[in-house]
């Protein structure tokens, strides 16, 4: 049985992987983590308002994403 993912949620991990990553050259993990959060909270409320509504599941897949970010920079550290 295969597990199909929505892009949507493949899009909201993989934009708060990445933006996560990006945001701890300037920031520490958790102002990075908080902010790619808030980003992903904002965005759902517009969605509620204009787009397709609110979803739980996008705001997991951003936490997931920027799980993998820390995960990421922690391997990277442990290389060195």
């Amino acid at each position: 049985m295969k597990i199909k993912i929505a892009d949507d949620k493949l899009l909201h991990f993989s934009f708060s992987c990445i933006l996560f990553i990006i945001l701890n050259i300037f920031f520490n993990p958790l102002l990075s983590s908080g902010i790619v959060w808030g980003i992903g909270i904002l965005k759902e409320v517009w969605d509620e308002e204009y787009g397709s509504g609110f979803s739980a599941g996008d705001i997991w897949a951003n936490t997931i994403g920027i799980i993998l970010g820390g995960l990421i920079l922690s391997l990277q550290l442990l290389i060195k």
